[in-house]
C-alpha cells in the first residue's frame, strides 16, 4: 500500500463540518485501488464523530476477464482435441469476444467450421456449420461461465448455454478503510470482519469512462463509535463480491470528497 500526501480544504459550509479532498490519482507510487491519506497536524481532523460521502470520481477500468479474477481460459472439448485459449485481459463484448475465439477454434477443428452468434432469446450457442467435428463444454471454460455455460454436455453440434451472458463486468466500488471501518457502525459486507464498507457507488458509465457520483440524498453517511482521528487512514476499493480491485489502471483517476464532522 502506498503512502501519499493528501490535501484538505478548511471551506466551513456548516459548524463543526469540515471538506476533505483524498486523491490517489495525483500520486507517482499510488495504487488506486489501495492508498493512504495523510493531513499532518491539522488538529480539526483530530476528534471526527461522523463521515459523509460528498461526491466521488473513480475511472472505471476494471476488466470484465482477467487473469487475477480468474475467468480468462476459454476451452472446449472437441472430437479433434481439446481447444484452450487464454483471453488477454480486457473488456469484452459477446461480439468482441466471437470475433477472436470464432477464428481460433475453426483453425482447430479444420477442415470443419464453427459459427458463434446469440439465439433470438439472447442465448450464446456456437454451431458446427461444416465438417464432422462436435463440441462439448469444459469443467475449465470459465470464460464460457461468462458466456451463459454453466452445465456439461454430451458431444453436439449446436452448444446452446444454459443463461444469458453475464459480461457487464462490477457493478459497485465499494470504499473500505481498515481503520475507519473499526471504528464505525457499519458491519463487514461480508461478514469476515475484514473492514467494514464505508460507502457504495454504483458504476453507472462503461468501460474507460469517469464513473462520477453525486450523494444528493446524504445517505451515503457513517456515524463513528466515538472520536477518531482522521489525520491519516486508508482507503481501499472492493467489488461486490469484496475482491480488491487490483486488476485497475494502475493510471486510473480516484478523488473523493468527504464532509467530516467533528
Amino acid at each position: 500500500m502506498s503512502r501519499i500526501t493528501s490535501q484538505y480544504v478548511t471551506d466551513v459550509n456548516a459548524e463543526r463540518t469540515i471538506k476533505v479532498r483524498v486523491s490517489a490519482g495525483a500520486a507517482q507510487t499510488s495504487t488506486p485501488w489501495a492508498f493512504e491519506a495523510f493531513y499532518g497536524n491539522n488538529a480539526l481532523l483530530d476528534t471526527a464523530r461522523a463521515i459523509e460521502l460528498i461526491s466521488c470520481s473513480i475511472t472505471h477500468t476494471v476488466p470484465n476477464i482477467s487473469s487475477i479474477q480468474g475467468n480468462n481460459v476459454f476451452e472446449l472439448i472437441t472430437t479433434s482435441g481439446t481447444f484452450t485459449y487464454v483471453v488477454p485481459d480486457g473488456f469484452y463484448s459477446v461480439v468482441e469476444l466471437s470475433n477472436i475465439l470464432q477464428p481460433l477454434l475453426n483453425a482447430f477443428i479444420a477442415p470443419s467450421t464453427s459459427l458463434f452468434s446469440l439465439t433470438s432469446n439472447g442465448l450464446f450457442q456456437i454451431t458446427i456449420t461444416a465438417g464432422p467435428a462436435q463440441i462439448r463444454n469444459s469443467a475449465n471454460n470459465s470464460v464460457g461461465s461468462l458466456l451463459g455455460y454453466e452445465t456439461l454436455n454430451a458431444f453436439t453440434t449446436n452448444l446452446v448455454a444454459d443463461v444469458l451472458p453475464t459480461l457487464n463486468g462490477i457493478s459497485y466500488f465499494h470504499i473500505v478503510s481498515r481503520k475507519i471501518g473499526t471504528n464505525c457502525y457499519t458491519n463487514s459486507v461480508d461478514g469476515t470482519n475484514l473492514g467494514s464498507c464505508l460507502f457504495s457507488v454504483p458504476v453507472t458509465v462503461p468501460f474507460g469512462f469517469q464513473n462520477v457520483f453525486e450523494n444528493d440524498n446524504k445517505l451515503e453517511r457513517i456515524s463513528l463509535q466515538g472520536q477518531l482521528s482522521l489525520k491519516n487512514f486508508d482507503i481501499n476499493l472492493f467489488d461486490e463480491n469484496f475482491r480488491l480491485l487490483t486488476d485497475m489502471d494502475p493510471r486510473s483517476q480516484v478523488e473523493l470528497i468527504l464532509q467530516v464532522i467533528y
